[in-house]
């Protein structure tokens, strides 16, 4: 049975007018419920009052208050009826409500420009700091980490347009992604080097009769190290290399290159886990993917992961 639910002064954009009751899903009515306590918010504070200072952390913790107040409000999994309060009325586009400001990596595609058209980007970084870069299109294809507020735009030959962009990742700030390749049965197998999506991120020497392997760290600190792990193998019998978190993508290759044959077979796993950063240590990780190779000797292996939630 639908609940009820009174003083709500919402009405929804639609083509006739709207009926005096509806019925709406908790998990919509909790997105309305915490967008008009930002709009209330804003409408006493001022429009711009976060945009002004791009000020990411204190918009984001007031959202999440707003999102448990209105959690507290609607506890009940399932159909609200809603009847809308006389008085005035507020407009609700489901499509826009509660935007997060979050740091996220951007990719823009070309457009169809020639890839030695030079061109000049303007976008917004993460610390609201408004940089322009320039160079060819070809160049420029990079990710950028990108206030998500913001749209990257590009000057062209003297035509400014919007850059189209696509969120590559989750924003998980307080996560770090490790990979661990490791020859859990501990029978001798073939050395490879390591590629993330056409880049060389390290290697695996997988020649001795042990759990030894390598673990893979997406972070530019090499001071981070692996304290509580769940991978099959040891963390102390891995080499540990760090790679970029720009080469992640939602959709991942992750390719094993044969380098030597040592003639045994291959049969060995691969975990890919979202570890919690608490300083320079990483725990409590959450799992992405749990893989396993197993080519022929002397053959390569391509594996594949989909990293769009920081813990799915």
């Amino acid at each position: 049975m639908a609940n009820d639910v009174n003083n709500l002064n919402v009405r929804f954009l639609v083509d006739v007018p709207p009926a005096t009751h509806f019925i709406l899903h908790s998990s919509e009515l909790k997105k309305v419920y915490a967008n008009q306590l930002r709009m209330d918010f804003l409408n006493a504070k001022g429009q711009d009052y976060f945009a002004i200072a791009c000020n990411q952390i204190e918009e984001n913790n007031w959202l999440t208050i707003w999102k448990d107040q209105a959690e507290r409000r609607y506890p009940v999994d399932g159909d609200y009826h809603i009847e809308i309060a006389t008085g005035e009325e507020t407009l609700i586009d489901l499509n826009t409500i509660v935007p997060i400001r979050e740091c996220n990596q951007y990719s823009w595609t070309k457009a169809g420009l020639p890839g030695s058209t030079i061109v000049t980007m303007t976008y917004t970084d993460c610390d609201c700091v408004v940089q322009t870069i320039e160079g060819t299109v070809a160049s420029l294809q990079e990710p950028l980490l990108v206030c998500s507020f913001d749209t990257p735009s590009v000057t062209a030959g003297g035509i400014v347009f919007i850059a189209p962009c696509e969120v590559l990742t989750p924003s998980c700030p307080d996560r770090v992604v490790v990979f661990q390749i490791c020859n859990e049965n501990s029978v001798t197998d073939d050395n490879f080097d390591i590629y993330l999506n056409n880049t060389y991120i390290g290697a695996v020497d997988l020649s001795a009769m042990a759990q030894v392997g390598s673990v893979f760290i997406a972070s530019n600190n090499h001071s981070l190290s692996v304290v509580s792990s769940d991978f099959a193998c040891p963390i102390a019998g891995m080499v540990v290399y760090y790679f970029s978190p720009l080469l992640l993508q939602t959709e991942n290759v992750l390719e094993m290159r044969n380098t030597q044959d040592n003639g045994s077979g291959n049969a060995g796993t691969v975990g890919v886990r979202n570890y919690l950063l608490t300083g320079t240590e990483l725990s409590a990780p959450c799992v992405i993917a749990d893989l396993s190779y197993g080519p022929a000797n002397g053959e390569d292996a391509t594996l594949n992961f989909s990293y769009t939630e920081c813990c799915p």
